[in-house]
C-alpha cells in the first residue's frame, strides 16, 4: 500500500502496491536502515501482501515466517483472514505475525483474526521504538529457538551416527566369524 496516495485517485495504484524491500539475515543493519526509509502512505492492502507473500518463501520451504507490519485496516477490499488461511493451505506451514503500529482497540480485534488464522500471534507497538525493541527480542527469540533446533538435530545425529557404527561392528564381527569359519 506505500505506492499511490490517500485519496481516491491514489487508491489503485496503492491498493496494486506490494513489493519486498528487504532480503537477507533479520539482525542484518540494512533491515533497520531499509525499515526506516518507509513511509506509510496510502491503502492497506493487507491480503494482497499476505497472498504476495507466498511467492517469497522458498519451493522446498516447510515452514515460514511472515510479518504482517500495519497501522491499520484492510482498505483494498481484500480478506486478510482468508489470505492467511489460503497461505496455510500452499503445504507450508506459515506463521504469519501480525504487529499493529499505533492500532486502535477495534482494529487490534481484526489484526488479532489475521495473526490466528495464521497461527501467529499479534503484537500491538504504538511507537518507534518500541517496534525496535520488539525487532529486538523477536531476533533473540529466533536465535535461541535456531540454537536449540540445531543441538537437538546434533544429537539426533550423534545417536543415528552411534546406531550405524554398532550396525557396522555387529556387522564387521559376523563376517569374521564367517570367515573364520
Amino acid at each position: 500500500g506505500h505506492g499511490g496516495s490517500n485519496t481516491s485517485e491514489g487508491k489503485a495504484e496503492s491498493c496494486e502496491s506490494s513489493e519486498v524491500v528487504f532480503e537477507g539475515d533479520a539482525d542484518d543493519s540494512g533491515l533497520t536502515d531499509v525499515l526506516g526509509e518507509v513511509e506509510p502512505v496510502g491503502y492497506t492492502p493487507l491480503a494482497k501482501a499476505i497472498g504476495d507473500s507466498a511467492a517469497d518463501i522458498p519451493e522446498d520451504s516447510s515452514d515460514a515466517i511472515v510479518y504482517v507490519v500495519t497501522d491499520g485496516l484492510e482498505t483494498c477490499g481484500g480478506d486478510p483472514v482468508a489470505a492467511a488461511q489460503d497461505l496455510a493451505a500452499e503445504g507450508v506451514e506459515p506463521v504469519v505475525n501480525v504487529i499493529g503500529f499505533e492500532v486502535g482497540n477495534a482494529d487490534q480485534q481484526a489484526l488479532r483474526a489475521i495473526a490466528q488464522a495464521g497461527s501467529g500471534t499479534f503484537t500491538s507497538v504504538d511507537s518507534g521504538a518500541a517496534l525496535a525493541e520488539y525487532w529486538a527480542e523477536e531476533n533473540a527469540r529466533m536465535q535461541q529457538a535456531w540454537r536449540e533446533w540445531r543441538e537437538q538435530e546434533l544429537e539426533r545425529a550423534r545417536e543415528e551416527i552411534s546406531a550405524m557404527q554398532a550396525a557396522a561392528r555387529t556387522t564387521r564381527d559376523e563376517l569374521k566369524d564367517t570367515a573364520a569359519q
